[in-house]
């Protein structure tokens, strides 16, 4: 795969300083797509896999670029990122539409997901 072939680091000098807010953010959507598809995951191990290297490629991001590629991946609960867990009850409780509902095999691939973004990069975070 490409992708282990090529270095996000800002030192690995694979992207100019200059090109590195435009281009990053596209390798990111590239990244998430390709974690995301479901392509050869009939072989064993494909999606953890992929996972992991696209966890191996975020490793050499900045603190920005991170967010970035978490904004995306939970994008779908981007109105609740700023809440508090209280807040966030009492918002799904008031405006929960039985017929447009998560699907309970999505909430647990974003669960999945969200516990290997946190043991991966927690400790880089600052907010």
């Amino acid at each position: 795969d490409e992708m282990t072939l090529f270095k996000s680091t800002a030192d690995a000098q694979s992207i100019h300083i200059e090109d590195r807010e435009h281009v990053v953010p596209l390798i990111l959507r590239i990244m998430y797509g390709k974690m995301t598809s479901k392509l050869g995951a009939d072989k064993k191990g494909g999606g953890q896999t992929r996972r992991s290297l696209v966890m191996r490629y975020l490793a050499g991001c900045t603190e920005s670029e991170l967010k970035i590629f978490i904004e995306m991946a939970f994008s779908q609960f981007k109105q609740y990122m700023p809440m508090s867990p209280k807040d966030i009850n009492k918002t799904v409780l008031s405006t929960m539409d039985l017929k447009s509902i998560t699907a309970p095999g999505k909430l647990h691939s974003v669960l999945n997901l969200f516990e290997v973004v946190r043991e991966s990069f927690g400790g880089y975070m600052k907010d």
